[in-house]
């Protein structure tokens, strides 16, 4: 995956990671999916290192679980759904939908 430039990223340090969630969904509408993965993740490790959850982070994490499924990166796609677990209600739900389906694809290809 892309980084985004560093003239990109120095232009406005976004602490909380707003912009970059912001700019994540521009990229979605414009059907480009490597930049709005690149956007999420960058987003997450800025939440990260605040430790804030909110309803952008389970939006970033259900995104990126899908988007490396897609990818065929189980492992990766895994992780990030492993992450919803620790939000309630429908995100766990596909937390736990997402992985039956990775598992799923993992047995059909051993």
């Amino acid at each position: 995956m892309k980084r985004l430039s560093s003239l990109q990223t120095k232009k406005v340090y976004d602490y909380s990671g707003i912009v970059l969630h912001k700019l994540a969904k521009l990229y979605i509408s414009m059907n480009d999916a490597e930049k709005a993965a690149i956007c999420y993740t960058e987003s997450l490790k800025r939440k990260d290192c605040e430790s804030t959850t909110n309803a952008d982070t389970a939006e970033a994490v259900i995104y990126l679980a899908k988007y490396y499924k897609v990818k065929g990166n189980l492992d990766e796609a895994v992780k990030y759904a492993r992450r919803l677990h620790d939000f309630n209600g429908a995100e766990r739900e596909e937390a736990n939908s997402l992985i039956r389906e990775m598992e799923a694809i993992r047995d059909r290809k051993y």
